[in-house]
């Protein structure tokens, strides 16, 4: 069957800004895009391609204001609208700071209503329920720049633990980017000291693209 799903997130991090967890935004999605690549794979997709994009320039430069964020992903969309290839996309998903242990993720209320529904539902169905679409919120995101060109798109985040807050790093200390990178597959459960990270959480996205092909 013809088309592409994308999923992604971005690789960029604020390195200079003190106490910033860059372990999990964004060090977390960047692994789990890994995972999901060595997932496909050894489990090609039976429909649409599937594009793993790793985006560059979602931190602002000085201050989230205006435009001063997701450059990269807005660059992307725009050449994709320009160049035909946004009309053979089916489907965006973004991943963005899912290294929390204690894992939240939002149900983002800007995101395109039946592919969150989707995401919410798959969870729900693997057993991931708890961790997922349990309260809204509203982000802008990578996201945002695909919806501006007129695709589908949604925002798998974690927006009860800020990657930038400070007080976010007793959560997150002795577990750094290189270890997530390393640990994470989907179904499998990492210890790091006295962390614990469920990635087997994110096993539903290669069942929810699944599904999605079937469809």
């Amino acid at each position: 069957r013809p088309g592409i799903i994308v999923t992604g997130g971005h690789y960029d991090t604020l390195s200079h800004r003190p106490h910033f967890v860059g372990a999990n935004d964004g060090g977390s999605s960047t692994g789990i895009l890994l995972a999901l690549a060595d997932h496909f794979r050894t489990h090609p997709p039976q429909g649409p391609s599937v594009w793993i994009v790793w985006l560059d320039g979602e931190e602002a430069i000085r201050n989230w204001v205006g435009s001063d964020h997701t450059y990269g992903s807005r660059e992307l969309a725009r050449r994709w609208r320009d160049n035909g290839t946004a009309a053979r996309i089916r489907a965006v998903l973004i991943l963005d700071m899912i290294g929390d242990r204690d894992l939240d993720v939002a149900r983002d209320t800007h995101a395109t209503p039946w592919l969150m529904k989707l995401v919410c539902r798959e969870a729900q169905r693997i057993g991931a329920g708890p961790d997922f679409c349990n309260y809204d919120e509203d982000i802008e995101d990578d996201d945002t720049e695909f919806r501006a060109v007129g695709l589908s798109a949604a925002d798998i985040i974690d927006f009860q633990i800020k990657g930038h807050a400070g007080d976010a790093t007793g959560k997150f200390n002795q577990f750094t980017g290189l270890h997530i990178v390393k640990a994470v597959n989907p179904g499998n459960t990492v210890t790091n000291g006295q962390h614990l990270t469920n990635f087997g959480n994110f096993s539903f996205l290669a069942k929810a693209l699944d599904l999605f092909f079937q469809n």
